[in-house]
């Protein structure tokens, strides 16, 4: 059972509590999953998440709601919950005997970064695993369940997945950048998840002519580099501050440019959506 906050979640349009008598979310079952970060009572980037709850129902063949209706059923959780800020869960799964499905909305436990991760960076592992499906949010338990064990082992923020090639491809819950002279680079778009901030990292580099380029980098190529930061729907644009026993530049120049801009687009999009 996957932790529910406020004991509360939605199936279906339909508000429910959790409590001994209420029948489990089955979790293990095949699932397609967005999270979305809640800032201000708003749901950041909601169509860029429902584009991407569009791909990877397009991916597993599980359906999902209509647009209005993901829309209509997150503000409804916020709503009840009274939550400011957090993280929702969306699972979509088919039921088994029909051609229909079920999608459920809830708060998860997050962990936003602190200000000094953002001034200190944080601390990185490498960690040899491959997501069956890069392109496609789908629920793995066993890929969740070893990669926490080599978190908590580790005490580090984010493990680097290394895949059966030896390349870096993503991190377990993050896109990875790094930064070479002036010029970024990141994997290519077939190796990873498709993250919506790492798309807004990109705008924001054509956006300001800063070079970047999609590319496999190895675990030497990495070590290379003269800074990292990680991106994702949680830290945002966060600095690496050491991988393994290297350590980096957080102050880099570029970091601090696509940071600044990127918390600019978290804004631009909160007034956006209190003007609907």
């Amino acid at each position: 059972m996957e932790s529910i906050l406020f004991n509360t979640y939605i199936k279906n349009d339909i508000l429910y509590q959790l409590d001994e008598s209420e029948i489990e979310i089955d979790f293990g079952r095949l699932s397609i999953y967005e999270v979305i970060r809640i800032d201000d009572f708003t749901p950041l980037f909601l169509n860029e998440h429902y584009k991407r709850f569009c791909n990877s129902s397009k991916y597993s063949d599980i359906l999902i709601p209509s647009k209005k209706e993901f829309q209509k059923q997150i503000e409804k959780i916020i709503s009840h919950c009274q939550q400011k800020s957090g993280n929702v869960k969306i699972i979509s799964q088919n039921n088994i005997n029909n051609n229909n499905y079920n999608c459920y909305y809830f708060f998860i436990p997050h962990y936003f970064p602190k200000d000094k991760d953002f001034t200190q960076g944080v601390e990185t592992i490498f960690f040899d695993i491959e997501r069956k499906n890069p392109q496609s949010k789908a629920v793995d338990i066993n890929y969740k369940k070893e990669l926490g064990i080599a978190l908590n082992k580790s005490k580090a923020y984010e493990a680097m997945i290394v895949n059966k090639e030896a390349y870096i491809t993503e991190g377990s819950k993050s896109n990875l950048f790094f930064i070479k002279g002036h010029i970024v680079y990141t994997s290519p778009i077939e190796y990873v998840l498709p993250g919506i901030t790492r798309e807004k990292i990109e705008q924001i580099c054509a956006e300001n002519k800063i070079p970047l380029i999609h590319k496999l980098f190895s675990k030497e190529d990495v070590l290379k580099s003269d800074a990292a930061f990680i991106s994702g729907t949680s830290p945002k644009v966060l600095p690496i501050a050491k991988i393994e026993n290297k350590t980096f530049d957080v102050r880099h120049p570029i970091i601090q440019k696509i940071s600044t801009a990127y918390d600019r687009y978290i804004t631009q999009d909160i007034e956006s959506h209190k003007k609907q």
